[in-house]
C-alpha cells in the first residue's frame, strides 16, 4: 500500500497543518482547479480525495464558509457606514524626522449595500406583489362605511375654499 495511500492522498495533506493551508486557500477564494494547483494535483484528482476524505472536504467546506462569512460582515459594515483611519504625513523637520497626524474618518452608509442586505437577508424584492383590490360595493365594516360617506362630503367642493 505505501506511505501514500490507495488513491495517493498522503498523510501530509492530512495532517492538521496542510489541512489549514487548504481552509486557506478556500476561505480566499481559491475555485478547486486552483487549490488543486497549489496543492500539486490534478483537479479530478482532488475531487475523488474530498469524496474519500472528509477531513479534505470539510477543510474546503469550512473555508469557503470563512470566506463567505468575511465578505457578510464587510458587506454589512459597508450598508451601516464604518469608521477608518487616515494617516497624513503633516511635515518633515530638516533633521528627516516624520511629523503624521491620525484622522479617525466615518465612512457613510452605502445605499446600495443595504439594498442587497435587505433582498437576500429580509426577503425585499424590488417589484412587491400587487395588494388585492378593495370590492367597489359596499364597505365591509361600519367604520369603512362613515369614511367614505365623510370623503364623498369632502369631494362635494366645501373643503380648501
Amino acid at each position: 500500500m505505501g506511505a501514500a495511500g490507495v488513491d495517493g492522498f498522503t498523510r501530509a495533506w492530512s495532517e492538521p497543518s496542510q489541512l489549514e493551508r487548504v481552509a486557506n486557500w478556500a476561505a480566499r477564494g481559491c475555485t478547486m482547479q486552483e487549490i488543486a494547483q497549489n496543492m500539486g494535483i490534478n483537479p479530478r484528482t482532488l475531487y475523488t480525495w474530498c469524496k474519500r476524505h472528509q477531513e479534505l472536504d470539510g477543510a474546503i467546506r469550512s473555508g469557503r464558509a470563512m470566506g463567505v462569512e468575511c465578505i457578510e460582515n464587510a458587506l454589512f459594515r459597508a450598508a451601516v457606514g464604518d469608521w477608518y483611519e487616515e494617516t497624513e504625513v503633516t511635515e518633515t523637520d530638516a533633521e528627516g524626522g516624520v511629523r503624521t497626524r491620525r484622522t479617525r474618518v466615518r465612512k457613510a452608509p452605502s445605499v446600495s449595500a443595504q439594498i442587497f442586505y435587505l433582498k437576500n437577508r429580509a426577503g425585499y424584492r424590488d417589484n412587491p406583489p400587487e395588494a388585492p383590490q378593495a370590492d367597489a360595493g359596499a364597505p365591509e365594516d361600519p367604520l369603512s362605511a362613515a369614511l367614505d360617506e365623510v370623503a364623498r362630503g369632502l369631494d362635494g367642493g366645501r373643503h380648501g375654499a
